[in-house]
């Protein structure tokens, strides 16, 4: 049994932030519409936000957000001329070094460019870059990979098969630690609207990325899984003819395989009836294991999941776009998250408003326990306004919440398997530009139960697969001991930061499939409290660290 110490002085306080976790409901507002497509917790327990911000009567920009961990705003800036009209999908992530890349498409309809935009913590830009193709060209995803570089996903006629036509090539682009290009493949066949809406770097090591892809004239959910250098090694598309399937979201899960939500009409009758959440389980190979569809009653209307998280007790959770179930108001969109046991069953399903909000995105909390819904409402304000919804492990959030289980049906998918033809191309440039802005929005808290600071103790995290991270003793004085109980041989990168995001230490290790220690010299830390972090490929463990001088 390990010993986990916590001094006296801590007691109260520690405990307190233990067994009670951040949990509210706000709203970000502006004298014009704003559209947010993503919220994400960062290591520090904050929150980065970005979408589409009307900025004048005429004017649209793209836009990123940074709060503290109780919602209070940062920093705002803004970013190019943007619309939302087929530009749903900005993305922002956190980098290795607690600063932050925004992926966005820029500019028009059917003319759109891919922006990147990289920053550190307090928002000063350290790059941007631009693809300005002649066609139309989106980023719907990106992720920074193992080797630190990113991955994006989206769509192109700029190149591939469909270059200069109105159709459109699945895209991914690999772009460096400093913005410059590694590579862009295109996959698709000619007279087609293909599209890439989600990717993720898979436990071995490759990409594996979903969307939509014609095939027999009907849009099938697709999964690409490709090397690090863009070669596909396969590709699966599910669906069936007359009938309509995309994938917008997927998870790795702790088997290897995957997990593909999203929505599709293959429970209904045709393509023209109203599509429902979906959730296909594969192996590794991309073969299926099960596939089940989801749907609301009173009414049973349009449905989509839009994002998945893969739970360590290896259920699922769903972020669910709909406009079933009972509705408060004339606008009958909400936000729900689904619950699925690891064999597909509805376990429950929750929605956390009953009107006027659109487009969920469902994260897992990096700062602390819990889970992130975000998205945009104009339930509360005339205006459309961002939302922040942070829950805690029992995805609770403290107000406007309503269970609709009972108003919950769910049925086999009758998805067929297809290995469609794929055209391999390639092409990509990226440009240097710089455009951005102050940008001022106003927080309204709809309701909270916030603990005593933005900091939640956690002496041990345990990581699926039987693993596990943890630091004693904590606090610590002179040294601190990491522990790392890895299932397998791989590369680990520890750091330690401090509570305005500086690093103070960082070291590189080489994990072995068994217990690994490193003895940390806390010695010279200024006593309060400070992040570990633990990289292991494209996980990102988190504990606190507290330093006291008292023995």
């Amino acid at each position: 049994m390990r010993k986990r110490f916590l001094l006296s002085i801590f007691l109260i306080n520690i405990f307190s932030l233990v067994f009670s976790q951040n949990t509210f409901q706000k709203i970000f507002t502006s004298d014009y519409d704003v559209e947010c497509f993503g919220a994400y917790q960062e290591t520090t327990g904050g929150y980065i936000l970005t979408g589409i911000a009307q900025v004048s009567s005429t004017a649209y920009n793209t836009f990123m957000t940074r709060t503290n961990c109780h919602g209070e705003i940062l920093w705002s800036k803004t970013y190019n001329t943007s619309s939302t009209i087929g530009n749903i999908s900005q993305r922002v992530v956190e980098t290795h070094d607690h600063g932050f890349l925004l992926a966005a498409s820029i500019g028009s309809y059917n003319a759109y460019n891919i922006l990147l935009v990289r920053t550190d913590a307090n928002g000063n830009t350290i790059w941007q870059k631009t693809m300005q193709g002649s066609g139309d060209d989106l980023v719907n995803s990106v992720i920074e990979t193992s080797s630190l570089d990113f991955i994006l996903a989206g769509t192109t006629n700029t190149y591939g098969q469909d270059a200069g036509s109105v159709y459109k090539d699945v895209y991914l682009m690999k772009v460096d630690s400093s913005g410059n290009l590694l590579w862009g493949k295109t996959f698709g066949t000619a007279d087609a609207f293909d599209e890439a809406f989600d990717v993720i770097e898979t436990f071995d090591g490759h990409y594996a990325a979903t969307g939509r892809y014609i095939v027999s004239e009907a849009f099938h959910c697709f999964l690409l899984k490709t090397d690090t250098a863009g070669n596909m090694i396969y590709m699966k598309a599910f669906g069936d003819t007359l009938q309509n399937a995309t994938g917008y979201a997927l998870a790795n899960t702790l088997d290897g395989g995957y997990v593909i939500t999203g929505s599709s009409t293959l429970a209904k009758e045709s393509f023209l009836d109203f599509p429902d959440e979906f959730l296909i389980k594969t192996n590794a190979d991309g073969d299926t294991l099960w596939c089940r569809s989801y749907r609301g009653s009173n009414i049973d209307g349009s449905e989509n999941g839009s994002s998945v998280v893969a739970l360590a007790d290896g259920s699922y959770a769903i972020g669910v776009a709909t406009f079933s179930y009972p509705s408060v108001g004339f606008v009958p969109n909400k936000h729900c998250v689904l619950k699925i046991d690891e064999e597909g069953n509805l376990e429950w399903l929750k929605a956390y408003n009953q009107g006027g909000s659109h487009y969920p995105y469902l994260t897992t909390a990096k700062g602390e326990p819990g889970y992130v819904l975000s998205g945009f409402t104009n339930f509360y304000v005339p205006h459309f306004s961002p939302m922040i919804i942070k829950l805690n492990d029992d995805f609770e959030s403290g107000c406007n919440e309503t269970d609709f289980t009972n108003l919950t049906f769910q049925e086999v998918l009758p998805a067929k398997v297809k290995t469609p033809a794929v055209i391999i191309d390639s092409g990509g440039v990226l440009t240097t530009t710089n455009v951005e802005n102050d940008f001022i929005l106003n927080d309204t808290v709809l309701c909270s139960n916030f603990s005593d600071s933005c900091f939640v103790f956690t002496t041990v995290k345990e990581i699926p697969n039987g693993s596990s991270i943890a630091i004693y003793p904590n606090p610590a004085n002179d040294q601190a001991l990491l522990e790392i109980i890895s299932e397998k041989s791989q590369p680990a990168v520890i750091e330690i930061v401090d509570d305005m995001g500086k690093e103070i230490f960082k070291v590189e290790m080489k994990l072995s499939s068994r217990k690994n220690e490193l003895r940390i010299d806390v010695s010279k830390f200024q006593d309060g409290v400070f992040l570990l972090r633990v990289r292991i490929k494209e996980n990102n463990h988190v504990i606190k660290l507290v330093k006291s001088g008292l023995k």
